[in-house]
């Protein structure tokens, strides 16, 4: 858990409970009202009775106002609270989480280098052993996309553009990771990676722009 989903989780937690002294106050501000409406307001016989209502009116007067001030502060904080947890969970929906930021870089080298490893094929600057094997690890690396999805605290957007993203690089480890024995000798099918390589890269610029990540950063590492 990081630090703003646990700041997140803390101001859900403590705006439901002011929200719960709230209605406890609202509660006791009401109960004190009809008590004071019980009073009788004609003068009684007894100075006892009238003793007794006056110190019952002066205890419910003070609850009540207690009850009201306890409502609003109640309320005021339950207010804060919770527009901060709003703050929160809309900065984390504009920001990559800490995993989905992992899985990002990670498919982002391993799409280029399925990619390298294509192209070395097809000149047959390496050797069929080798090239079989590389690939067979990317792919595999690959297909293991299949399992990852986005974070919920990411937006609806952000959520779609990262699991088309994680689709389409599972999809092509998943198919590369069946054909690996044939991309050094089928040029047919190098060409037919080559163009699922490039619209994979259109869904990675998708998640790029929306979540302003600095590729070039990327490149340099």
């Amino acid at each position: 858990m990081t630090i703003l989903e646990g700041l997140l989780i803390g101001c859900l937690a403590a705006t439901l409970l002011f929200l719960l002294l709230a209605s406890y106050f609202g509660f006791t501000f009401f109960k004190a009202q009809r008590k004071l409406a019980q009073i009788p307001t004609e003068k009684l016989p007894q100075k006892k009775q009238r003793k007794q209502m006056f110190f019952l009116g002066k205890r419910y007067t003070k609850m009540k106002k207690r009850s009201l001030s306890g409502f609003f502060i109640a309320v005021v904080f339950a207010g804060l609270l919770g527009a901060s947890g709003g703050y929160i969970k809309h900065y984390q929906g504009l920001n990559l989480s800490k995993n989905d930021a992992e899985e990002v870089v990670k498919s982002y080298y391993l799409l280029r280098d399925f990619e390298e490893q294509i192209q070395l094929a097809s000149n047959q600057t390496t050797t069929i052993e080798d090239s079989q094997k590389n690939i067979r690890y990317l792919t595999t690396a690959m297909a293991s996309y299949g399992t990852i999805r986005a974070s919920e605290l990411n937006t609806a957007d952000g959520q779609r553009f990262l699991n088309r993203y994680y689709n389409a690089i599972k999809e092509l480890g998943v198919n590369g990771s069946a054909n690996y024995v044939q991309f050094y000798e089928d040029e047919s099918l190098r060409a037919e990676y080559l163009q699922d390589i490039e619209q994979t890269k259109k869904y990675e610029e998708a998640v790029f722009e929306f979540y302003q990540v600095d590729q070039a950063a990327l490149k340099e590492s």
